[in-house]
């Protein structure tokens, strides 16, 4: 009995010490635009990106709230019927604020190009996390 309690806890113990999740924001703010990517990594490969934007449409002098809302039919169109995509905004003010979600394993190659997260020569979904921080910083980002 002693020796199963001996097995058990070795493996509670192995069990937690498995590689955990890295959470890194990158970070953009220039006059009515402002912007964050938070990636979620383990061992420098990203499993999840999170975008938020944050664009003040007053700021720019636009205030044709048709013209707004043509912008937004169109950036919630790009991502319609992507798996592991998940898109929402909201306008507030002339202020709108969108949020995308990306579940890189459940998405495909293809929809990753076509939103822009990895360019059109890139052949696999395993996106570094040290080469897109290095791409963002290369972009005017602060990652952290």
């Amino acid at each position: 009995m002693k020796k199963l309690l001996l097995i058990v806890a070795v493996l509670m113990m192995l069990g937690g010490c498995g590689e955990k999740t890295k959470t890194t924001t990158c970070a953009y703010k220039q006059d009515a635009f402002d912007y964050q990517v938070i990636m979620e990594s383990k061992e420098d490969k990203i499993e999840k990106m999170r975008y938020i934007s944050v664009l003040d449409f007053k700021a720019l002098g636009v205030e044709d709230e048709s013209l707004i809302e043509s912008v937004i039919a169109q950036l919630a169109g790009i991502y319609e019927g992507m798996e592991g995509v998940t898109y929402e905004h909201e306008l507030t003010d002339g202020v709108l604020t969108e949020k995308t979600s990306i579940e890189i394993a459940k998405t495909t190659l293809d929809d990753l190009i076509q939103i822009g997260v990895v360019g059109e020569d890139t052949q696999s979904i395993d996106i570094k996390l040290s080469e897109m921080t290095e791409n963002f910083t290369s972009q005017g980002f602060e990652c952290k």
